[in-house]
């Protein structure tokens, strides 16, 4: 009679080691792409924190299925005890053909781990990504959604357009990575200090502030933070009667812009070629329009309709107003495609094309209108090539 293997023996027999060894490389190349691709979807820190700490936690319990459990030409079936005698041949035969398949598994992974290695520690390579990247961080800039202090509610529409204008106004300089309002928004009310948000968005420089508007009367507060060490390189506080208010955009996004160039950009200078103002000037249509922008950006059926009638407000209001032309169509289009449908939905469709064109028609290097029209071509008429060039 043969006598009992050792408990280190059985575990080699259940293939313990060779699952421990495979999900712990496994576990590994897993965590390489969770810190370097979720960071590019804007995936929070502890989000990331908790996908490792789910990997470290699974550790245990695939060792202990290894033990309990063997993958046969049968299926997945419970692990036998030996018999008295020791293993049966046709088990010595499932075993190690079992042993090589995950022997071939295990070497894939650890070559694969080796390469990914390798890349990241090039000298070269490392040095001119990290140049790279330092180079991009250091003339960043990010607009946090300014704070509505008008103890109204419904006034969150205004500071989030001043927020939203300040963004594209930015974006006009070359070589400035300014970030988007989705990814910047998502920092409203955060209890980050300014270094965290910066590293979470990637960038050098905040600007943020608070929106007051009372009657008449639009009190700004705005400064630029520099993310190293917390320090306001500038700040300033507006008062401004309403009617100034297009003015006073331009005051806070030159007074930034002036910093920023001393600092980073050289001879960049602001164009003011894409804008959301009105060319009129019309104050009330540009309410309404940041009114239906801001409604839209609930993306839900009710909120959808109010937009759609606030944008049709502004266009009554200034016929000329390109900008809600385009937000007039975005609003209509995705309405009927995601929430009307059928034949009930063509009537908006239609408007939705009509509106767009009357953009581009005021102004054909609208960079929004464009957009408007590549979604309609693509989602509504399936025009693909026509999209793709708009």
């Amino acid at each position: 009679m043969s006598a009992k293997p050792s408990f280190f023996a059985e575990l080699q027999r259940r293939h313990v080691y060779q699952v421990g060894a495979a999900y712990a490389v496994a576990a590994w190349l897993l965590t390489q792409v969770v810190t370097q691709v979720l960071p590019v979807f804007d995936v929070s820190i502890l989000g990331q924190r908790i996908l490792v700490l789910i990997l470290i936690a699974g550790f245990p319990v695939v060792l202990l299925l290894a033990w309990l459990f063997d993958i046969t030409p049968q299926g997945i079936v419970r692990t036998e005890e030996l018999p008295a005698d020791g293993e049966a041949p046709a088990a010595i035969r499932d075993r190690r053909s079992m042993d090589r398949k995950l022997n071939y598994v295990l070497g894939a992974m650890l070559l694969l781990s080796l390469g990914i290695m390798a890349m990241t520690m090039l000298p070269g390579v490392h040095r001119r990504l990290a140049l790279s990247s330092e180079s991009r961080i250091e003339k960043s800039i990010a607009v946090l959604p300014l704070t509505n202090e008008s103890g109204d509610k419904e006034q969150q529409y205004f500071s989030d357009g001043l927020s939203e204008d300040l963004i594209t106004a930015l974006s006009q300089f070359g070589g400035l990575k300014v970030i988007g309002r989705s990814s910047s928004f998502q920092f409203r009310d955060s209890k980050d200090d300014v270094r965290t948000i910066g590293q979470k968005l990637g960038v050098a420089n905040l600007l943020e502030g608070s929106v007051r508007k009372v009657g008449d009367t639009v009190r700004i507060s705005a400064a630029l933070i520099s993310v190293a060490d917390g320090s306001t390189l500038w700040s300033q506080h507006y008062d401004r009667n309403y009617a100034d208010l297009f003015k006073l955009q331009d005051e806070i996004t030159n007074a930034v812009a002036k910093v920023l160039k001393t600092r980073l950009l050289g001879d960049a200078e602001l164009a003011s070629k894409q804008s959301d103002r009105p060319r009129s000037g019309n104050l009330a249509a540009y309410n309404a329009y940041l009114q239906g922008r801001f409604f839209f950006g609930r993306f839900n059926e009710e909120d959808m309709h109010t937009s759609i009638d606030l944008l049709r407000a502004a266009v009554r209001l200034d016929p000329d107003y390109a900008q809600a032309y385009v937000g007039l169509s975005r609003s209509l289009a995705l309405l009927a495609n995601d929430y009307i449908g059928g034949a009930e939905a063509q009537p908006m469709f239609a408007e939705a094309r009509a509106a767009a064109d009357r953009a581009l028609a005021l102004d054909p290097h609208l960079g929004s209108a464009h957009g408007a029209l590549a979604w309609r071509l693509w989602a509504v008429d399936f025009n693909w090539p026509a999209a793709e060039a708009e």
